[in-house]
């Protein structure tokens, strides 16, 4: 993708064994995206993310073209900095430079009996990964001279995902969704010669926002909020839908999605987890985040042709999103 935000993706998949369930993939990949941040549903900054990702994996399928499970080590580079020189324009983070480079390994499972690719009628996806880090070290240079620029390894950290989705055909119109999606970073202790992950660590933690599957196994769809704009360290979100296939290709499908976010480490959060009294836009305290909407779809030779209009709770807006064809999305 040679767009004005260029991504790449260099991948090679070997099949080995007598019955060709060992499978192997490498996989290099490259983003220079332009961020969007926001606050209180206001477009605060643009920044730079220049993100690098390495992946090898090891796998064994369990049933051919539905399910397989295996374990893998995944690098990761982030860059972000100020579109505009905060010497011309300072910038509401008071940002000169912030990276993050982390070294991970993990055990993953998938299951995916879903019929087609896009707009499914009936199956059901399921994803678990396990994730231990290995090195982490990060470092932010700060516009404002009387915040200490930070530079160090933090503490390591655990981190578990799980993503599970059913679809169940009603009638040749209707097909029911439901949906579960968490995500849990459980932080060592920290050490006085450690950078604190949870303080400093945004860098390689949960991105929320969008309608769009991306690249990255850390970003996460939730209508109503733009691509990214919800950064959290522990969530647990539920969606439910009714596809109905207007005609031929074209499908109208109102959506709820609610989920409980999290800013600082799983035991802080989970106390309140199931009842979070916090605004999500202080990225604080736990808080509930909703919203609802309806989407518009046509499934065109091009790839999925989509239309959303979707209301989310406390900055009380109507977001609207509109993309055609096939995104540059993640490898599973």
């Amino acid at each position: 993708d040679i767009a004005e935000q260029p991504s790449w993706r260099v991948q090679y998949q070997k099949i080995f064994g007598e019955k060709k369930v060992w499978w192997w993939r490498s996989e290099v990949m490259g983003q220079n995206l332009v961020q969007r941040f926001y606050i209180e549903g206001e477009r605060a900054d643009d920044v730079d993310f220049n993100y690098f990702q390495f992946v090898n994996e090891f796998n064994k399928n369990l049933e051919s073209l539905k399910s397989y499970v295996g374990f893998g080590v995944n690098y990761d580079n982030v860059n972000l900095r100020p579109s505009v020189d905060p010497k011309i324009k300072p910038n509401i983070f008071g940002l000169n430079d912030y990276r993050i480079k982390s070294l991970e390994v993990d055990a993953h499972f998938l299951y995916n009996t879903t019929d087609q690719v896009f707009y499914p009628k009936e199956g059901m996806y399921m994803k678990a990964i396990l994730s231990r880090s290995l090195y982490t070290h990060m470092s932010a240079d700060f516009t404002d001279e009387s915040i200490s620029d930070v530079e160090g390894v933090t503490n390591g950290y655990t981190k578990l995902i799980f993503d599970v989705e059913k679809r169940w055909k009603l009638n040749s119109k209707f097909t029911g969704v439901t949906g579960f999606t968490s995500g849990f970073i459980f932080a060592d202790s920290e050490k006085s010669d450690k950078v604190s992950y949870i303080d400093y660590g945004d860098g390689t933690m949960f991105f929320m926002g969008g309608n769009i599957v991306r690249p990255r196994k850390d970003e996460f769809e939730f209508a109503g909020l733009n691509e990214g704009e919800l950064i959290a360290s522990q969530f647990m979100k539920m969606h439910l839908a009714l596809q109905t296939n207007i005609s031929g290709k074209i499908f109208l499908t109102p959506h709820f999605n609610i989920a409980s976010v999290g800013f600082y480490d799983f035991s802080d959060y989970i106390k309140e987890a199931f009842n979070p009294k916090g605004n999500w836009q202080d990225v604080y305290e736990p808080s509930l985040l909703m919203s609802g909407g309806i989407s518009a779809g046509y499934d065109s030779f091009l790839g999925p042709v989509n239309f959303d209009i979707s209301w989310v709770n406390n900055i009380n807006k109507v977001r609207v999103f509109f993309g055609v064809g096939i995104f540059f999305n993640r490898s599973e």
